[in-house]
């Protein structure tokens, strides 16, 4: 991610990786069902504030999400800089810092032949 052209967002965590059905994904792109877009003027705010500003966000979504190629939301990051990310619960409460694998966000998938993912093998990796 390019710092200088970079801006908040809040990413959803999901009981899949592989969405279904694919074809959907494939029209709208991943980040139609995982990114939320956050107004740019969050990035001046001290962390705290962010945090009250996310939570609100989360509800928001959460309360309007009908479903999912990719199942079920389990919860969000919120990515803060190109290096630091935060976790939410699904409520929207503050978890802590993130120090997962970030799957999907610069675009990487997952591609299944049956039920047998062949996404490494393609080196379609997370980021980590």
């Amino acid at each position: 991610m390019n710092e200088e052209n970079f801006s908040p967002f809040l990413w959803a965590l999901t009981s899949g990786s592989c969405p279904s059905p694919i074809f959907v994904v494939g029209l709208t792109g991943v980040a139609y069902w995982l990114r939320t877009v956050l107004p740019e003027e969050i990035a001046l705010l001290p962390l705290e504030e962010q945090k009250g500003f996310v939570k609100r966000a989360i509800t928001e979504k959460h309360a309007r999400l009908t479903g999912s190629p990719f199942g079920n939301h389990a919860g969000y990051i919120f990515i803060r800089t190109s290096d630091e990310f935060h976790h939410f619960d699904t409520a929207g409460n503050y978890v802590g810092i993130f120090e997962g694998i970030i799957p999907h966000i610069l675009g990487g998938a997952c591609i299944n032949i049956g039920r047998k993912n062949i996404s490494r093998m393609l080196k379609l990796t997370p980021i980590k």
